[in-house]
């Protein structure tokens, strides 16, 4: 099945959307607003009694990134750029947003070096805290849309 064709098939609570990381090397950004907010809209035709939450981008640690892959469109000031762009998509269509880049950025404004390998994917211990953030922000559907009681 793809994601859709399996959202399909039964009813869900909560729809988190995990998305981005690989789009930054697009640089099409108003593309990805425009295709962000079509999934939303196709997640909400399949899933009306769900919460749709929008995961905000973690944030990069350049430097490791550089070392591991070269990878020179992986940039945290592009970064936050797409994070605006799904706040702004969350407003626009009545989802949750979580900021997990303010949860893991440090002093420098990166993702700390001991968080990851790479500068992208987390540690075991930082994906635990991802966890509990995912836990603990949480909002119920009649609070989310108090119209639809």
């Amino acid at each position: 099945y793809t994601l859709l064709e399996a959202l399909g098939l039964e009813s869900y609570g909560k729809v988190y959307l995990s998305l981005g990381i690989n789009e930054l090397g697009v640089h099409n950004d108003k593309g990805f607003y425009t295709s962000y907010c079509a999934a939303i809209d196709e997640i909400r035709r399949l899933q009306p009694q769900a919460v749709i939450y929008i995961q905000g981008l973690i944030p990069l640690n350049e430097e490791q990134v550089m070392a591991s892959s070269g990878n020179q469109y992986l940039t945290n000031d592009h970064l936050r750029v797409y994070n605006d762009l799904m706040r702004q998509v969350a407003e626009e269509k009545q989802v949750a947003f979580l900021d997990l880049y303010s949860l893991f950025v440090d002093e420098n404004g990166a993702l700390p070096e001991e968080a990851s390998r790479d500068g992208v994917h987390l540690r075991t211990e930082y994906c635990k805290q991802w966890l509990a953030y995912l836990q603990t922000h949480t909002v119920d559907f009649e609070t989310l849309y108090p119209e639809a009681n």
